[in-house]
């Protein structure tokens, strides 16, 4: 982001700061959220200024929901989950294309719990079904599992499938994917759920207020930097929360764990061997430590004859050497003693 955009971006921080209370303020704020939502790149890109513009959003909804600027940024802040949405969208597809299921698992389901209004949903909550149903399959075969654990998890895999196809019918009835989460769900012999009709007008609503974007629009799309945000809804609560982040890993640790229990919890604790008094025990205050060589010499009071002092020794200078022969030295080693004079320079006088 250019530093002239950063500047106005603190300035404006400035003035929201100090004047918390007046209409300009949320002027100010939607002005900050517009300068990332500006410099906000495709999804295959980097997103942070996507993020930072979907916090400067929520930040106006929540601080001045009274503002005349609402419906201006709730539509802005549809348009940047639109983009963030399609972003872990590609990432899902890309592991679910290379049957990387745990690490497409995770991405579609933080997707679809946190941006209820992507114009792909269905599509999401329909793979997400689909990859419930190969986990289940492929822990179907295992016969090495134990039934009851097979079977449990088996049961699990398909219920999660299960509510991700009920999920299309009775939030996004009028999507494209609705009438084949029905067949699935026929397939699977559960219960199909029939949608209200809040929810199908709703719906309805949501997708005809997206924009088509045409073939020639597609193709001069790829020389911009700005992301087509047409396909955003244009109304519809967007999301308020931060994304739900679901993590791979866990999930395989939970596959692993119905299957061979929790694992086993290692004691680290260090071991404290007890001594016994008279054996070993421990040394008192004035005793020395047990195994080291210093002792303790105590004093001879059995014998009369005096201790011989220690030879002392001098530092300053050798032993025996007189003080006037010292000062002889260092008045020969100055080196501030005047030179005799030579020549005409006896003449002069300084």
């Amino acid at each position: 982001m250019p530093r002239a955009m950063q500047q106005d971006e603190a300035e404006y921080k400035d003035f929201i700061t100090f004047f918390p209370n007046l209409p300009e303020a949320a002027e100010a704020q939607l002005k900050v959220a517009n300068i990332h939502y500006r410099a906000m790149e495709k999804p295959d890109r980097d997103f942070n200024q996507a993020l930072r513009a979907e916090d400067e959003y929520r930040a106006l909804l929540k601080q001045f929901p009274d503002s005349k600027l609402v419906p201006e940024a709730t539509q802005r802040l549809r348009e940047v989950q639109e983009v963030l949405a399609e972003r872990q969208y590609r990432i899902a597809r890309f592991y679910f294309i290379r049957d990387n299921m745990p690490a497409s698992l995770a991405r579609y389901k933080s997707l679809v719990d946190s941006y209820p209004l992507y114009s792909s949903i269905d599509e999401a909550l329909f793979t997400t079904g689909n990859i419930y149903q190969r986990e289940a399959d492929a822990i179907r075969a295992q016969k090495n599992i134990p039934d009851d654990k097979r079977e449990k998890l088996v049961a699990e895999m398909e219920k999660n499938a299960i509510d991700s196809y009920s999920r299309i019918i009775t939030r996004y009835p009028a999507m494209g994917r609705a009438d084949d989460a029905r067949k699935k769900l026929a397939e699977m012999k559960a219960p199909i759920p029939t949608p209200t009709a809040e929810a199908v007008a709703a719906n309805k609503v949501e997708e005809e207020s997206r924009e088509e974007t045409g073939r020639f629009g597609r193709l001069m799309g790829n020389f911009r930097k700005h992301p087509n945000v047409a396909m955003a809804a244009k109304s519809g609560e967007p999301s308020m929360d931060d994304e739900e982040i679901n993590s791979a890993p866990e999930f395989i640790k939970h596959v692993e764990t119905a299957i061979n229990g929790p694992a086993p919890v290692s004691n680290n604790k260090v071991g404290v061997e007890t001594v016994s008094p008279g054996k070993g025990a421990a040394p008192g205050p004035n005793q020395p430590i047990p195994g080291s060589h210093t002792t303790t010499q105590q004093p001879d009071t059995t014998s009369t004859t005096p201790a011989i002092p220690p030879a002392q020794v001098n530092d300053v200078g050798q032993v025996g050497q007189s003080t006037d022969q010292q000062n002889a030295n260092d008045k020969q080693d100055s080196t501030s003693k005047k030179k005799g004079k030579k020549g005409l320079r006896k003449l002069i006088p300084f």
